[in-house]
């Protein structure tokens, strides 16, 4: 979002014979136009910020910029130089937010994983807290989160919230990895050892999260 602001200065040229003018051209702008418009509502209010919701948002901007730039006689000396600098700018500052160490850090996260050898795995569950949705982008697996209890469905929704630990156990024979708070890593456990046919491997911890790795164990 923060790269469109290099084109502000643009919409101020644009007056009521250009919003006529797009009134009267093909159904292809008005489609493209619905196309940004949704996208960019939706990236606004899913909590994600994956870059399979960023990258939809490319093809209306590149389509529309390349339909209505030529109208907008933008492309003066000094407009050249200004947007070269924002771009400039704009790729120092995504390398530099690369360096920024943030709490809720998904690629942190999966470089973690695969250093502290828990992987591989087929899926990876946060028991009772916010998952870390990234790490299906940077290492493939599956993210789910699931409660120690039964949790209330939603109103008026005929489902659970979330499943319980024994679903996602029951769900599939699987080799998932745990995140659980300090303080529910024995409770966990308990239902963990629970289920007879499990494998359990204790894990390091990672920023306040305990990991625990589960295997089915194989009948001879």
């Amino acid at each position: 979002l923060a790269a469109l602001v290099a084109w502000i200065p643009a919409w101020r040229r644009v007056d009521k014979a250009w919003l006529r003018r797009l009134k009267e051209t093909k159904p292809w702008t008005v489609f493209f136009l619905v196309w940004l418009g949704f996208s960019l509502v939706l990236f606004c209010l899913v909590p994600s910020r994956l870059p399979l919701y960023i990258l939809p948002l490319s093809v209306p901007v590149a389509w529309l910029l390349g339909r209505f730039l030529p109208e907008l006689y933008i492309f003066s000396r000094w407009s050249r130089k200004a947007l070269v600098i924002w771009g400039c700018l704009f790729l120092a500052a995504a390398v530099a937010a690369r360096q920024v160490k943030i709490k809720e850090n998904s690629r942190a996260f999966a470089e973690f994983l695969q250093q502290a050898n828990l992987l591989p795995a087929d899926e990876i569950v946060f028991v009772g807290v916010r998952p870390y949705y990234g790490l299906a982008f940077y290492i493939g697996l599956e993210v789910e989160r699931c409660e120690l209890t039964d949790s209330l469905p939603l109103p008026g929704a005929p489902y659970k919230k979330f499943e319980t630990v024994l679903d996602e156990v029951l769900e599939d024979r699987e080799t998932l990895l745990w995140a659980v708070r300090k303080e529910d890593v024995e409770p966990l456990t308990q239902q963990l050892q629970a289920c007879a046919c499990l494998s359990i491997y204790p894990g390091p911890a990672y920023r306040g999260y305990s990991l625990l790795k589960t295997s089915f164990i194989e009948e001879k």
